[in-house]
């Protein structure tokens, strides 16, 4: 069973001085906002979980079933203050390969930042902190070259 960590092991404020060592890893970010989505986004929505995938370099991050309907969830994880920039290319082979395995293509961005003020406005996530996720919402991603995936409000509050 995991241990839950309760508190930081960082003082208040941003550190003076911080390694490469102190980052949390992209990956380990990844894979927390993948295991949040599921955990908080997609819990009692009667999906069936048909894979899960942390890899940085692949979508979807989740493939899931209902009433024979799959859909492509890609999760975008956002460290606050700033937001995923998803590029059009990208996005446009991403609905066109779900589309081709008849699965709908659904982006979940998650915003992470750390439980210290400070840190957060800095958009820094450290090895030992406490983090606050919050996801904002499901966009179902086309092939429209223009389109926006900018949830409605992008003033955070945490």
């Amino acid at each position: 069973m995991q241990k839950i960590q309760k508190e930081s092991i960082w003082a208040d404020g941003v550190p003076a001085k911080v390694e490469e060592k102190d980052l949390l890893p992209i990956q380990r970010i990844l894979s927390m906002c993948v295991r949040f989505t599921l955990e908080h986004t997609l819990k009692d929505k009667n999906y069936e979980i048909k894979g899960v995938n942390d890899d940085l370099h692949s979508y979807p991050n989740i493939l899931l079933e209902k009433e024979g309907q799959l859909y492509a969830v890609a999760v975008a994880p956002c460290i606050f203050p700033r937001y995923v920039n998803l590029d059009s290319d990208v996005r446009i082979k991403y609905v066109q390969n779900s589309k081709s395995n008849q699965a709908i293509p659904v982006l979940c961005p998650v915003v992470i930042c750390s439980y210290d003020r400070a840190r957060a406005e800095k958009g820094l996530l450290l090895n030992g902190d406490l983090f606050n996720l919050k996801a904002l919402g499901q966009i179902i991603l086309t092939e429209e070259e223009n389109q926006s995936i900018l949830p409605p409000d992008l003033n955070f509050q945490f």
